[in-house]
């Protein structure tokens, strides 16, 4: 995936810098590591807003990850690019099938 030009960072998940429209030259986000706590957070959140019920099921980082490969199984992605994209070593791990 292509970044913006303006982002120089190689982080995967941007930390949001709450103060970028106070300070000059600022940057909307910090180069710092957006921690678990927090994309936990993001996932409920998000949950929350497209209306799933989260009192009665767990949702986690993991079940956003879960959902994505299934999905991907099912648009007819192949086992070995699904394995690529997880990082298993073997089919029986990576939940596509």
């Amino acid at each position: 995936m292509k970044k913006g030009n303006n982002i120089n960072t190689d982080r995967m998940f941007l930390t949001p810098n709450p103060f970028w429209n106070k300070i000059q030259n600022a940057v909307w986000y910090k180069n710092n590591p957006v921690g678990v706590n927090e994309i936990g957070k993001w996932v409920k959140s998000l949950a929350i807003v497209t209306g799933l019920d989260i009192r009665r099921r767990k949702i986690s980082n993991h079940s956003v990850r879960s959902s994505a490969v299934s999905a991907l199984a099912k648009a007819g992605v192949e086992e070995q690019q699904l394995m690529k994209i997880t990082g298993h070593q073997n089919v029986n791990s990576s939940g596509g099938s």
